[in-house]
């Protein structure tokens, strides 16, 4: 399997380390293709937050940071 589409960071509170520590080591396992599946940001009606979400004052940091990772790897 060269792929993997299922992979979480620190930002949704599912992993530990950076994102490109995951790039890398995918890498060097011979992954050719990844994608990030961290759970999008999403504030209910009430203002409640999920703590399992990228929270919502982190998620245009994250859009960039893995926008940027996409374009150098």
């Amino acid at each position: 399997m060269d792929y993997n589409y299922h992979t979480h960071t620190k930002r949704c509170r599912h992993a530990e380390g950076e994102a490109e520590d995951y790039i890398k080591k995918a890498i060097d396992g011979g992954i050719k293709y990844m994608g990030f599946s961290d759970h999008a940001p999403f504030v209910f009606p009430d203002g409640f937050e999920s703590r399992h979400r990228v929270p919502a004052s982190e998620a245009e940091g994250y859009f960039s940071e893995i926008g940027r990772l996409r374009e150098r790897f």
